[in-house]
This record gives C-alpha cells, sequence and structure tokens, in this order.
C-alpha cells in the first residue's frame, strides 16, 4: 500500500446514476478510485483496515484526506463477488459504465504515452530499445515486479510460504485430486454458508421468502413422517400424543427462522433506492407466514394431555366390575388411562356381557380405544343417566345398545377448549363418523351429530336414536339375566 498526498494526483469526480465517485489518475494514467464512494454504491464492500491487509500492493492511502483508494483491477475483484447478492445486476451497469467513461480513457492516454516514451529513447539512439511491457528478468533493480501480468509459475511460487520447502513448479502438473470425503465436506460448508446467508438478510426477498416456504412445509413433512395416514390412532395414541408434543418446537423453530430470514431481507433491502416502500410492502405480506406455521401446530391441549400421561396427573375414568348388577361399569372423563384400566377390567371378568356408560366424554383417541374393545369381545352397552361426546362411541360399540328411561344422549364435533372451533370436520371427526357408521348409523343421523361444534351438544330424543339405528333395544326391553 502507497501512502502518498493527492497534491502529487490528478483527482476529479465523476457521476454515475445518483452516484458519485472520487477518480484519481496519476502520471502513467493509472486510476484509483475512492472506497468511501464505492461503499455507498455497493454496501458489502469490506471496511478499510480488511483492504489494506488484502491488497497493500494495489492500493493507495492518500495521507492528507485519509481516504482509502483501490486501483481498477482491485475493485473489479471484489464487486465480482456481487454475483450472490441481488446487487449484481446494478454492479454490470457500474462496471459497463465504467469501462467505456474511464477505463478506456485511461487506456489511450497509456498507450499514447508509451509511443511518446518509444519515441524518445529511439531519438536518444539506445542501445537497447524495448517495446511493449518489460519482463521480470529486464526490469530494473529499483522495481519489485514486471509491468507484465504475473505469470502462474509467478503466483504459485508467490503463494509458497517462507518457512515451507521450495517445489519445483511444473506447469504440466495433474491437478491434485480431493477424496470423496474431502469433496463432500466442502460442498456440505458451502452449501450450510449459502443456507446461513439467508438468515443474515445477504439475499434478496423474493429468494427469503421461497426459502421461508419451504421452513414452513418442514413441520408438515415431519409429522407426515411421524403419524403415517396408514396409522391407527386408537392402538397408537401413545405415539400419537408423543409425535404432537414433537411437532410444537419444529414449529416454533421454523417460525423464528422465517421471522428473521425475512426481517434481515428486509431491513437490507430498505439500503437500496426505493427499497423502503416495496420492500416494506412485502414484508408486510409475507411476515404472517411465521405466526401462521406455529399456529397449525400448536395444540395446548395435546401438550397438557401429554404432560398428564407424563406425570400421571390426569387420572382416568373410574371402570369397576359390579357382581350384584352382574355389569361393568365405566364413569367420569375419559383421560388418558381410561382404556388400561377397561381393559384390565375386562380381562378379570370374562364371563360379564354388559357395561354400563356414564361419562361426560373426553379424549377421542381414548373413546375410539375403549369401543374397539367393546366391539372385539361383542358386549353389550347401555346408559342409564347421561352419555356425551366420545361417550356415545362406547354406546355405539355394543351388539345391543339400550337406553335408559331417562337417559339424555349428546353429540358435538370435536376439538379444543383452547384453540379455535374448527368449521368442518377435524380428524378426529371423520374416525367418529367412521366408526358410528361400521356400527349401523344411518348418514343423515352422522351428519346432524357432527353439525354442531365443540361449544354446542345436539340431543336427539330416544326415537331419533331408534331409528337411526343408534340405539337398538329400551333398557326394559332387556335380555333376561340383566
Amino acid at each position: 500500500m502507497s501512502l502518498k498526498n493527492l497534491d502529487d494526483f490528478q483527482v476529479w469526480p465523476i457521476k454515475h446514476r445518483h452516484w458519485s465517485f472520487e477518480i484519481v489518475e496519476d502520471e502513467a494514467h493509472d486510476v484509483w478510485v475512492s472506497t468511501r464512494d464505492l461503499r455507498s454504491f455497493y454496501f458489502r464492500l469490506p471496511k478499510d483496515d480488511a483492504l489494506k491487509v488484502s491488497y497493500q500492493r494495489t492500493s493507495l492511502f492518500a495521507k492528507d484526506v485519509k481516504t482509502l483508494y483501490l486501483s481498477e483491477r482491485t475493485m473489479r475483484l471484489e464487486l465480482a463477488k456481487s454475483k450472490a447478492y441481488s446487487e449484481h445486476t446494478d454492479v454490470l451497469r457500474f462496471l459497463d459504465w465504467f469501462d467505456r467513461n474511464v477505463s478506456q480513457v485511461a487506456a489511450r492516454k497509456r498507450g499514447n504515452r508509451k509511443l511518446d516514451d518509444t519515441n524518445a529513447l529511439r531519438d536518444e539512439e539506445a542501445k537497447q530499445l524495448n517495446v511493449g511491457p518489460i519482463p521480470l528478468a529486464l526490469a530494473p533493480s529499483h522495481l519489485d515486479a514486471s509491468t507484465l501480468p504475473m505469470e502462474l509459475g509467478e503466483r504459485w511460487r508467490l503463494d509458497q510460504g517462507t518457512d515451507t520447502p521450495q517445489k519445483v513448479f511444473r506447469s504440466e502438473a495433474l491437478p491434485v485430486r480431493t477424496t470423496w470425503g474431502g469433496w463432500s465436506k466442502e460442498q456440505a460448508a458451502h452449501a450450510w454458508h449459502y443456507l446461513f446467508s439467508f438468515f443474515k438478510g445477504e439475499k434478496n426477498l423474493f429468494l427469503t421468502f421461497g426459502l421461508c416456504m419451504l421452513l414452513a412445509g418442514i413441520p408438515g413433512w415431519v409429522e407426515a413422517i411421524l403419524l403415517p395416514e396408514s396409522l391407527d390412532w386408537t392402538r397408537d395414541y401413545g405415539r400419537v400424543i408423543w409425535s404432537m408434543v414433537a411437532m410444537m418446537p419444529i414449529a416454533l423453530l421454523a417460525a423464528i427462522g422465517i421471522a428473521i430470514a425475512l426481517t434481515r431481507s428486509a431491513l437490507a433491502s430498505f439500503k437500496k433506492p426505493g427499497g423502503v416502500l416495496w420492500g416494506g410492502t412485502f414484508y408486510f405480506l409475507t411476515i404472517g407466514l411465521a405466526p401462521v406455521t406455529v399456529t397449525n401446530f400448536w395444540n395446548p391441549s395435546a401438550m397438557e394431555n401429554w404432560w398428564g400421561m407424563v406425570t400421571g396427573s390426569l387420572k382416568p375414568a373410574e371402570v369397576y366390575a359390579d357382581s350384584h348388577l352382574g355389569r361393568i361399569v365405566v364413569r367420569g372423563e375419559f383421560n388418558y388411562g381410561s382404556a388400561e384400566a377397561l381393559q384390565l377390567v375386562l380381562d378379570r371378568n370374562p364371563k360379564l356381557t354388559l357395561i354400563e356408560i356414564e361419562s361426560p366424554g373426553g379424549f377421542v383417541i381414548e373413546g375410539l380405544r375403549m369401543a374397539r374393545m367393546i366391539v372385539d369381545r361383542k358386549m353389550d352397552t347401555v346408559s342409564m343417566e347421561g352419555c356425551y361426546s366420545a361417550c356415545t362411541l362406547l354406546l355405539a360399540g355394543g351388539v345391543d345398545r339400550y337406553l335408559g328411561l331417562k337417559v339424555e344422549v349428546g353429540f358435538h364435533r370435536s376439538g379444543t377448549r383452547y384453540g379455535p372451533v374448527s368449521r368442518g370436520w377435524t380428524a378426529a371427526d371423520y374416525k367418529m363418523a367412521e366408526f358410528w357408521q361400521s356400527r349401523g348409523v344411518s348418514p343423515q343421523f352422522i351428519q346432524q351429530a357432527l353439525k354442531p361444534s365443540f361449544r354446542e351438544i345436539w340431543t336427539p330424543i330416544h326415537g331419533e336414536m331408534y331409528g337411526a339405528g343408534f340405539a337398538t333395544l329400551k333398557w326394559a326391553e332387556r335380555k333376561s339375566g340383566y
């Protein structure tokens, strides 16, 4: 790096679009460009301290104004790094303009001066006249390099460290081949740096939004792997709950990544001309993708159920065998563990064939599991007091389904008190409909049963349930022995 005063140079400004650049030209008509002006045009230009270290021989520091100037070749090397960024188009336009208005003019000046020097030497009858650039072997001692472009061998020797043994350069030598492992690590590092550049705001908003769409789809892809359509929720409820809970942090991390990438990319776009308007508009139209990614998989009810299953704080329904009445009784809410409690009582009392169910409902998964047990054992069911929500699955599982004289049976769609009310059927609703249909319930009754939302309830009269095939007999018409 040369330390000079601007008094030794010709300084003149030039303007490209709305940017101004200070050009410094010496007697040999070599030009330098101010880094301060370049940085106002291309804000990714490294700081002056880093440029001084990287380009010691091709930079000029003006002591009187304390400004760093880069040679034309150095400037082009730095601007070539813009290929990975959205400013590359503006950089190409600037370089084309610079070549036509600065580089070509300086080249013509240098050509004219070279002819003048050649004529002057010829006039002095020099013993040896070198036409063209001076090779390294003929360069005067006070010059540290030739005026020829650096050859491959010279560059190779220059790159050799001072402490390493000097090797002989052979231009015909084949390039060193890396191993597959080394190549894989290199490609992985490049891919990681490219991916990380999105979160640093180095990509434009359109590319960043494309990446965010991929991030938003990651939780869904993981869910498709953990919870395939062939999975029986009624038998693998533990896997279902653990998978739902695992989706929440994955969706949260994806949403945080989307918010960071979009925000940094938008802030970077604000620095461009007109970027505040279009960048801000695009940002506010797309930033909603972050909360949507979370809400699609955030299920506080599943979290509560998982925590209750882990700690054992949620008590299952009360299940016991009444030897006096000759039946199995199920009472209370169907929390996790209710199916296991019913299975235990059924195994201990294989001769009992009637189940009395009195429950406000509970988890659909538990209700379906318990209903499957009743279907497999071909038992009869009855409700004397009240049966609501998921309890209706157990009641429909019996071969003969009795209704007490004053019992009330209530139906509605599934849901959770933490989230919004669904306008249509959920996955659990479809499973309930399939089970009811398999038990001979009419499609019209099923449509009406799943019409009320989670916060409403439909209580049909007994005649409707008998006519639709949901219930089969009155309790007064029960078999002998009950």
